[in-house]
């Protein structure tokens, strides 16, 4: 077998490792890293709009399977809330009532898969993690999050809507009760 298609046929194998990954709902970043990638390939792949397509089918054939799991499973407690209810109604209820209480806890604490699986279907967008020169990012302050928060001597604050009017209202105080209409015109440049 030549060198060019064993490289195909690995490049191919790869791909399928992380279709699957990326199908179970597996973090783009997580699968780079499995997979011994950067994660600007596994954007590149997901950009693409028919291994976007065979993602999301991968995606809702395991929501599938994992929402039949757990209707399995709501069964499974439903017939042991209903031994429980005839176990308390018969005059031996306090006998062994433990061991249908136990068994349906156990039921009720499995985890149920579907109802996660189903927040990562339609996941349409791309990250782009950029690295930045230590002389620029020395000029960001990032919270907790890593959202930047501060430039130089702006700090970025998110206003409540009810705060809105308020600040206008001090901001126009400030320039002496003078009110500026702007034309259309004036805005034209930001559509």
């Amino acid at each position: 077998m030549s060198a060019v298609m064993q490289q195909s046929q690995a490049h191919s194998g790869l791909k399928d490792k992380i279709l699957n990954f990326l199908g179970a709902g597996v973090s783009p970043e997580k699968v780079a890293s499995a997979v011994g990638v950067d994660p600007s390939y596994i954007s590149q792949l997901i950009s693409d709009p028919n291994f976007a397509s065979e993602v999301s089918d991968r995606k809702l054939l395991n929501l599938e399977v994992a929402t039949n799991r757990d209707r399995r499973l709501d069964g499974l407690e439903d017939k042991l809330i209903d031994k429980t209810e005839k176990l308390l109604d018969s005059p031996l209820a306090f006998n062994r009532p433990m061991e249908s209480v136990r068994a349906l806890v156990m039921i009720n604490s499995l985890k149920r898969r579907g109802s996660q699986a189903d927040s990562h279907i339609s996941q349409n967008s791309t990250v782009v993690n950029l690295i930045l020169p230590n002389f620029i990012t020395t000029k960001f302050t990032v919270d907790v999050n890593n959202q930047v928060v501060q430039t130089g001597d702006k700090t970025f604050v998110t206003v409540p809507s009810k705060s809105v009017q308020a600040m206008a209202e001090s901001h126009l105080a400030q320039l002496g009760g003078t009110h500026h209409e702007h034309k259309l015109s004036e805005f034209e440049a930001y559509r």
